[in-house]
């Protein structure tokens, strides 16, 4: 999954955002894998089933 972000913020702690989109959102956000991030553009690996509307 891509994650963009409006606000112009950045992941500079995948657990710490891991932890905020489990809480906010219910997604299961790999930790033990990769990510890359390039200014406000980011790929995280995200656990389908986790997604919801």
């Amino acid at each position: 999954m891509v994650v963009h972000f409006e606000c112009g913020c950045a992941i500079r702690d995948l657990r710490a955002f891991a932890d905020q989109m489990r809480a906010q959102r219910g997604w299961d956000v790999a930790t033990s894998s990769g990510w890359s991030g390039s200014g406000d553009r980011f790929t995280v690996q995200v656990r389908r089933r986790s997604l919801s509307a």
